[in-house]
């Protein structure tokens, strides 16, 4: 009873007030009285841009601005870029390209313009020329950590149906060189082992059997066929296989590291695409289904799953051994200070 008496005593004394004067700003400083004398007029509302916020003791108040002021700022920029738009068309000159800052990369001494004898020398004599030969096929074992999670094992069935003839086996109690002498043993040409952390992140490690190399990768952003949105359903055809921008020396083992998971010869009938994107050292990997429509004049894609970003941690000589392996590459912190430096 107490409360409704203070605030309709409160409705009162706002009706009682003297009205807002033309230059006498309200105290949250986003409104003021529309020009005219006389009590009636509407308020009209004040840019938000120069409005201090560190004034505004109230948080609720606070943000409540705040979230204005960034709609205010997109509609600025939507009628700026309306206005360039019409000039442009207008006067017929060609808008600027945008820079973005894969364009202002730092210059790489590992970074390869064109292909020479020794770079074509020292790929046809690693560990994946067999491969790319054509003297053996991929064959692809999977596993998974000790403790496995079960969004990895939803995982798992997502890759299988990417990567062709691979293969699960659980994990056990066995330790990874015993796993991969196993997989040498039985001829195996890729072990994948999936972990997870914390269940907020998962790591896959990849080894090339027999010799190695061996690849520990942070995977981040993943989705599964169920939660992305008219998705499709993949076949049993092998998959085209796009590595895009790769470009230094180690990117370019990275792509092999890759490829060498993937059969050679596609079946464009499945019109399956399995895409490598790497942008600043995050690898993006996309599964997609290009649809042709009636008349083949157009191509729409469907993205069948799963989709995850890949960012390379180490990448090791021989089979994976986290106490004496050799490091071939390995990232540190102080790697990427500045966002235009990249290594893959």
């Amino acid at each position: 009873y107490m409360g409704k008496n203070r605030r309709r005593q409160k409705r009162e004394d706002d009706e009682d007030a003297e009205p807002v004067t033309q230059d006498h700003n309200d105290a949250r400083g986003n409104e003021e009285v529309s020009e005219g004398k006389g009590v009636g007029k509407k308020p009209v509302r004040k840019g938000l841009l120069g409005v201090d916020l560190k004034n505004i003791k109230c948080k609720i108040k606070r943000d409540s601005i705040l979230l204005r002021r960034k709609r205010e700022i997109k509609k600025l920029k939507k009628s700026l870029r309306k206005e360039r738009q019409q000039k442009y068309a207008e006067t017929g000159e060609k808008p600027p390209e945008p820079i973005t800052i894969e364009d202002q990369r730092e210059s790489d001494p590992t970074f390869v313009v064109e292909e020479d004898e020794e770079l074509i020398g020292g790929e046809d004599a690693d560990e994946f020329a067999s491969y790319f030969k054509e003297t053996t096929s991929p064959k692809v074992l999977m596993t998974t950590s000790k403790q496995p999670g079960r969004k990895i094992y939803d995982m798992l069935k997502e890759i299988k149906t990417m990567v062709p003839h691979c293969y699960y086996y659980p994990r056990r109690e066995y330790s990874i060189k015993e796993i991969a002498e196993f997989a040498t043993n039985r001829e195996y040409t890729d072990l994948l082992i999936f972990s997870e952390t914390r269940k907020e992140s998962m790591q896959l490690i990849m080894v090339h059997l027999p010799m190695g190399p061996s690849a520990v990768f942070k995977m981040t952003n993943v989705r599964l066929n169920k939660e992305i949105f008219h998705h499709g359903n993949p076949t049993d055809h092998f998959p085209e296989l796009i590595l895009n921008n790769f470009n230094t020396s180690l990117g370019r083992r990275v792509a092999r590291f890759f490829a060498a998971l993937f059969p050679q010869r596609p079946e464009f009938k499945g019109r399956r695409v399995v895409t490598f994107h790497n942008q600043r050292d995050f690898i993006f990997v996309r599964h997609h289904r290009y649809i042709f429509d009636e008349d083949f004049e157009k191509v729409n894609m469907q993205e069948l799953g799963p989709r995850f970003t890949l960012k390379l941690l180490m990448l090791q000589r021989g089979i994976f051994d986290r106490k004496f392996g050799e490091i071939e590459w390995q990232a540190r912190d102080d790697m990427y200070v500045s966002r235009k430096r990249a290594f893959i």
